[in-house]
């Protein structure tokens, strides 16, 4: 910028200013100071800007100032040239791109036009339906809803008729291989009277009649309709007594009233059992005699009930319960005698009131558990009518109620009737509730515990205190040890320091979890089943949740050793016969009644022994008898049993009785 310049030492200078409308600015030549026609704000803003120069108008009218003005706004010119063509060819690659891009997405478009493409049919289809009016629209939706409510109302209707068929066949038994005569009636009342020891007869039967047309050369079997269903399951409890029922009624056999369904569908698990007990090398499912007879006398085992025995239906109640081949099924043939293994099935379940499950739990027991463990019953009361309504016929139950809260909590333990138990006896605690039995099974015993802590209660040190303190009890019983029950401590989670703690009690125990899968609604491994390292667990299933409750049903298959027994022969004495003068007779005359032969304690004692071993054999010889002893049974075990048996009389009786071999 150009102004009139004038010295700052001339002091007479006759240019006027106005302070207040002009600034002075300093030459970038020559150094002299001018004033320009502006306010500071103005020139300061000026001097912001790094393209502003101020020039006097001495120093502008000198060429070089214009040579070098020239020169910087030619090299401004060819800076901006060269910005304006790299600019430019950016520009032209982008639209060469977008071209192809164009090129490519016409290719594309072209493409979904042709006929037959997808896009094609779905616009066709959309053009159609867009032709449609809203009432045929409805129209066919209407028809499509109808026909599947007709379709649910046929399988309901279909269920109610075999539902109500079942109802009617509940009390019905049919009878085979009855000979035909005008006394069946009578003959069927012998049996029925035989079978239920004289409790039922004729006045039970409400109706008897031949099934199908009459044939010479074929027995026709025959219906029978009791008053009540317990009549029937009377008879069939007792049905091992058929061979018993004499005039030749022996080879009579008796079975359910199934209907055709389930007829067709026995047939086939049957077929399937053969087929698979073909291939088992040797016939697992091969049955003895006595096994086969008493299948042909009843289609069904006391074990394996059919869900349509009483009319009541329950999840997982199935009509495979007839035929357990794994289970209850038949096993290796023989006498009674020979060694076999027993599988046996137990089941868990947190069922959250057992008011609302009545129906469920029997299916389930009838289904084919021997043990069944239930927590959270919410019975209340012990013997509560619910706990007993869910028991089927031929089990027993033992139940704990909690004390300071009836309507929650709760165990109930079911087992079968022909099993030994003994209820163990535990104090009260805090931190869960426990309740313990001791089972016998096939004389092979062990303890199991049901155990149920509140997951609304947070987890302290004294449930473990008391958690061991249970165990050291029950490991004194000296038996294998059963924990079944809903623990609610996470031991998915590895490192949380409640699952490090729960799991070293069971090692110092000697115990083994088998439960390593989710079985709750939200996650979490809370239910668990805890055995002795021996104890002989096969199997265990944790089936889906959400059907009883929001906890899963754990199932558990153990087999049970039944053991062998072998005759054996060992020798006995009578003692009751023995003369007690002849014996103080004896005494008197043989050494021993004399002084002392030596000063040696054992050689004495050795005379005195054989003297009156001697004598024993005299008066009261050994005789030998025959007898049936198991092998899990060893003559050492007895002996120490005896030698017990000693032990007791000396501390009852005050007196020591000899013990001779």
């Amino acid at each position: 910028m150009a102004g009139k310049g004038r010295s700052t030492k001339n002091s007479n200078s006759d240019a006027l200013r106005c302070e207040k409308e002009s600034t002075d600015v300093q030459c970038v030549c020559c150094g002299i100071s001018f004033a320009v026609g502006m306010t500071e704000e103005s020139l300061e803003l000026l001097k912001a800007c790094d393209n502003v120069k101020f020039v006097c108008d001495e120093c502008l009218k000198s060429p070089s100032i214009k040579d070098q003005i020239i020169k910087t706004v030619e090299s401004g010119k060819a800076e901006i040239c060269d910005r304006i063509n790299s600019l430019s060819k950016e520009i032209r690659s982008e639209i060469d791109a977008i071209k192809v891009k164009l090129e490519a997405n016409e290719g594309k478009m072209s493409g979904l036009d042709v006929p037959g493409s997808k896009l094609c049919d779905e616009i066709s289809n959309f053009r159609n339906e867009m032709t449609r009016s809203f009432a045929s629209v409805v129209s066919s939706e209407v028809v499509k809803s109808v026909q599947i409510i007709n379709d649910d109302v046929k399988k309901v209707q279909k269920t109610l008729t075999n539902v109500m068929e079942s109802k009617e066949r509940e009390a019905n038994i049919v009878v085979f291989r009855l000979s035909e005569g005008t006394d069946d009636r009578n003959r069927v009342c012998k049996i029925i009277s035989h079978l239920t020891g004289g409790v039922c007869g004729e006045t039970n039967i409400i109706k008897l009649v031949r099934l199908g047309k009459k044939n010479d050369t074929v027995v026709r079997p025959i219906l029978v309709k009791f008053d009540d269903v317990k009549v029937k399951e009377l008879v069939f409890k007792n049905v091992f007594k058929m061979k018993s029922v004499g005039d030749n009624l022996s080879h009579v056999g008796l079975s359910h009233d199934l209907t055709v369904e389930q007829r067709d569908e026995l047939k086939k698990l049957d077929g399937r059992r053969q087929t698979d007990g073909e291939k088992l090398n040797g016939g697992f499912f091969i049955q003895s005699a006595r096994r086969r007879r008493k299948r042909e006398n009843s289609t069904f085992s006391c074990k394996e009930r059919v869900k349509l025995m009483n009319g009541r239906q329950g999840p997982g109640y199935e009509l495979c319960s007839l035929i357990k081949c794994g289970s209850h099924g038949f096993h290796s043939g023989g006498d009674d005698n020979s060694n076999s293994n027993e599988n046996f099935n137990l089941g868990l379940l947190n069922v959250r009131s057992i008011a609302r499950n009545v129906d469920g739990i029997y299916g389930l027991i009838c289904d084919g558990l021997d043990v069944l463990v239930l927590t959270e019953t919410w019975h209340g009361l012990p013997g509560n009518n619910s706990v007993s309504a869910a028991m089927p016929p031929g089990y027993c139950y033992v139940d704990f109620v909690r004390q300071h809260d009836p309507g929650h909590g709760g165990l109930v333990i079911y087992f079968r009737k022909e099993f030994g138990c003994r209820k163990i006896n535990l104090p009260s605690f805090v931190t869960f509730e426990v309740v313990a039995i001791r089972l016998v099974i096939n004389k092979n015993q062990f303890i199991l515990l049901g155990v149920y802590r509140p997951g609304s209660a947070q987890i302290t040190v004294l449930f473990f205190d008391e958690l061991v303190s249970v165990l050291e009890h029950i490991t004194m019983l000296n038996a294998n040890i059963l924990l079944m029950g809903d623990f609610n401590v996470h031991i998915e989670r590895k490192d949380d320091p409640n699952t490090i703690r729960l799991f070293e009690i069971f090692e110092v125990f000697q115990l083994v979890n088998h439960v390593n899968e989710s079985t709750h609604l939200r996650g979490g491994t809370l239910d668990l089943v805890v055995s002795s390292v021996d104890f002989p667990i096969i199997s265990t299933t944790v089936l889906p949740h959400g059907v009883f409750s929001d906890h899963s049903f754990i199932t558990v298959e153990t087999i049970i050793a039944k053991p062998c027994r072998i005759p054996t022969k060992r020798f006995v004495r009578s003692w009751k016969n023995i003369d007690e003068d002849r014996f103080v007779e004896a005494v008197l005359n043989s050494p021993l009644s004399g002084s002392c032969l030596s000063n040696d304690v054992d050689d004495e004692l050795k005379i005195f022994n054989e003297e009156l071993k001697s004598i024993i054999d005299r008066l009261v010889p050994k005789r030998s008898r025959s007898s049936l002893r198991d092998t899990c049974v060893c003559s050492n075990l007895l002996f120490f049993r005896r030698y017990a048996l000693q032990l007791d009389q000396v501390l009852v009786y005050g007196s020591f009785v000899f013990f001779v071999m």
